[in-house]
């Protein structure tokens, strides 16, 4: 996929790549995978890995795992189901909105940091 490896965001491309290559893998799966070996404080564990499964839109309540070789499948169907049923508790302890409130915000600033990091590339290419 032509991921930078300069020091750059690997989640920034420089373009072009086939994303056929990738069947069906979502690096939000495999970036909850690599968080969930974190040591988290446990009263927002589930908040903080919710958090990187939806930010960008998926984890509601389900989460494809296509495409992932970070694990033997049964391992990987387990996580995408403990992903599903963090998902009904936090429903539980957030309310439908107050989820989707915080899982916006997420968004928000990941979309905010990508124009950033974008707008910066385009300046640094003209000037």
């Amino acid at each position: 996929m032509n991921a930078p490896r300069d020091g750059r965001p690997y989640a920034k491309t420089s373009g072009g790549g086939n994303p056929r290559l990738l069947e069906g893998y979502r690096h939000e799966f495999g970036s909850l995978l690599k968080a969930g070996e974190l040591e988290l404080p446990r009263n927002t564990r589930d908040l903080i890995l919710h958090l990187i499964a939806a930010h960008h839109g998926n984890a509601r309540p389900t989460i494809p795992w296509a495409g992932c070789e970070l694990g033997p499948p049964s391992l990987l169907e387990s996580k995408a189901g403990d992903a599903a049923m963090r998902f009904a508790r936090l429903q539980k302890r957030y309310g439908p909105w107050g989820l989707a409130w915080l899982e916006a915000i997420v968004r928000a600033a990941d979309q905010s940091a990508s124009r950033a990091w974008s707008n910066r590339r385009k300046e640094s290419r003209s000037g």
